[in-house]
């Protein structure tokens, strides 16, 4: 595995239950097989990022 949550959030100054918010949001994040990475934020995730309300 790797190093405890609350060892990683101390060392980069942070609360620890942010850090793990944040590890369970990238866990839950699907990932592109062949680059590794997460799909691009558009139309075709369901995001409202970069979308205005009138």
């Amino acid at each position: 595995m790797g190093r405890p949550i609350a060892h990683v959030a101390k060392d980069l100054g942070i609360h620890k239950e942010a850090l793990r918010g944040c590890v369970r949001q990238a866990r839950r994040t699907p990932v592109n097989a062949t680059t590794g990475r997460p799909p691009p934020i558009g139309k075709s995730s369901g995001s409202s990022a970069g979308r205005t309300r009138s």
